[in-house]
């Protein structure tokens, strides 16, 4: 059951034409997506690779309000990347209830100002991960002394692994952290990295070293 309505939900997202955020084309996508998943109710429903300048047609903003009015979505809000959030939260934060974007030890931080939109975040590996990993590798001092500081050895992937994950949860409290596995073992050890309080303290650390000496990183990751 699971599997299928997966399936479907990708089906009802795949387009071959890029979207044009209409109302006309935000209803069609809603109602093939309910059909697609044979329900009548979505609790969530992104504007996914959204920016500021798709959103000039404030009937669009109408028509999601109404749908939740009705009860056809829970709430609505913004699926894009991370350097498009500020112009969204600045410019349209009607739309920005819900912000999903991708958040790692290794992005800036994004400011939200006044706002407190609820958030979902996820990559906090995939590509980071074997970014940070190989820079760590091929920098021994680096690896040392921020081994040192966690309280980690750096060189062993699990490790490093772990703190990434348990950063992002402890540096975003209030989110949902996303990750995908069909392997039972690393479902496993996200699970057991989110239980470990002991974490903690390193994997803030490890942030905290990643954003303080970012521009070191970026000349390891060049040369």
């Amino acid at each position: 059951m699971k599997h299928r309505l997966a399936q479907a939900a990708n089906a009802a997202t795949r387009t071959s034409e890029k979207a044009t955020f209409t109302p006309q084309q935000a209803k069609a996508s809603l109602e093939q997506s309910l059909a697609a998943l044979r329900t009548d109710h979505i609790d969530l429903w992104l504007l996914h690779e959204v920016t500021a300048a798709d959103l000039r047609d404030e009937v669009l903003l109408g028509l999601l309000e109404e749908q939740v009015r009705r009860g056809t979505i829970g709430s609505f809000g913004i699926g894009s990347s991370a350097d498009k959030i500020p112009s969204l939260l600045a410019e349209h934060p009607a739309y920005c209830h819900t912000l999903q974007y991708e958040w790692s030890v290794l992005d800036p931080e994004v400011d939200a100002g006044t706002a407190s939109p609820f958030r979902i975040h996820h990559r906090a590996l995939t590509d980071n991960f074997r970014s940070l990993h190989r820079t760590l590798a091929e920098d021994e001092q680096l690896r040392q002394r921020w081994s040192a500081a966690t309280n980690a050895d750096l060189s062993n992937p699990e490790d490093l692994a772990h703190l990434m994950l348990k950063a992002a949860l402890v540096m975003n409290p209030k989110s949902v952290i996303l990750f995908s596995s069909k392997n039972p073992r690393h479902i496993r050890f996200n699970v057991k990295t989110a239980e470990d309080s002991s974490l903690e303290a390193p994997a803030r650390e490890l942030h905290r070293l990643v954003q303080t000496e970012r521009n070191q990183l970026s000349q390891a990751g060049a040369s």
